[in-house]
């Protein structure tokens, strides 16, 4: 059994909860980084992290996020 998902672009880890697919869209350059603004092509999502509706519930998933400016990880409750 393969550990990535088929689809049109970069292999997909079976086991990652969401998977966004995305594409540079714009690249902002400033002094000390470069910002990369991106289109999302695809998402996947495993099941036991849909609501009834089919959407991402984040209370269930509890990503980690990355925070600007204060360079800090937040995790949700």
């Amino acid at each position: 059994m393969s550990n990535y998902l088929e689809n049109e672009g970069a292999p997909i880890i079976n086991e990652a909860p969401v998977v966004m697919e995305c594409k540079v869209d714009d690249v902002y350059e400033t002094e000390n980084f470069e910002s990369f603004i991106l289109k999302i092509e695809n998402t996947y999502a495993q099941e036991e992290n849909l609501n009834e509706k089919g959407k991402i519930d984040y209370t269930k998933l509890k990503p980690i996020l990355f925070e600007f400016p204060n360079y800090t990880y937040l995790k949700l409750q």
